[in-house]
């Protein structure tokens, strides 16, 4: 059904695809932290990005797993935690980096006093740009989170595939069913990529089911599902 045709993805943008989005409440500290842990993959590869090494109190056990880490072998020399408040503490941060779906462990953190900066997932590139600075500034380091910025868009120019037309079509095909359209990120690498996303033809905003039989019926030149994934 599928022309067997091989598409080159910005490498850059897939490794920044799981990042996140700020929002939540945080007062940013008057000092500058020194000892900051992460409890969520995409907080531990912002981290990783932005704060000189001897300021990363611990990464979650996720940064080390190369088949859900982009920084795997980076997150290797440092400390470990499973986002348990007890394990936590051991580790004295003055500075936890944590998920919109942070575990009751970093509420009762944020009972006893510890800075938590809770993040949502990203739904556009744009939203990258904006959470990339503003962990800068959480963990004290505003220009490096510029140079990380400007970086960014350039390797994004270099991987970016020209706008030709017409553009090839792509949809991506997720479990269950679920696409992705308007205001979302893979549909932003699309994009970047050189692709026309079907989904955001067919009037499709943010993750929706799109049935096989619609599917079928609208012609493509690639279809992107999820790999396999398989936990050691």
């Amino acid at each position: 059904m599928f022309p067997s045709r091989k598409f080159r993805l910005g490498t850059t943008a897939v490794v920044y695809c799981a990042m996140l989005s700020f929002v939540g409440e945080y007062t940013f500290a008057e000092q500058r932290p020194e000892r900051i842990a992460s409890t969520h993959l995409c907080t531990d590869q912002l981290l990783m990005l932005l704060a000189e090494p001897k300021r990363i109190a611990s990464l979650s056990y996720f940064a080390s797993n190369p088949d859900m880490s982009m920084m795997a072998e980076a997150a290797k020399p440092y400390p470990v935690n499973h986002g348990l408040a007890e394990e936590l503490v051991l580790q004295k941060p003055d500075l936890i980096l944590t998920s919109q779906f942070g575990s009751p462990s970093i509420l009762i953190l944020k009972d006893l006093g510890y800075q938590v900066l809770s993040v949502p997932v990203a739904l556009t590139v744009e939203d990258i740009r904006e959470n990339i600075q503003t962990v800068a500034e959480a963990i004290g380091d505003p220009d490096r989170g510029r140079e990380v910025v400007r970086q960014f868009d350039l390797e994004l120019i270099q991987v970016s595939a020209p706008f030709n037309e017409p553009r090839p079509k792509m949809l991506n095909y997720e479990a269950n069913g679920y696409t992705t359209g308007k205001r979302t990120l893979q549909s932003d690498i699309l994009e970047m990529a050189g692709f026309t996303n079907l989904a955001v033809e067919l009037g499709i905003s943010g993750n929706q089911y799109l049935p096989l039989e619609a599917l079928v019926m609208h012609p493509l030149d690639a279809l992107m599902t999820a790999s396999d994934y398989e936990q050691n």
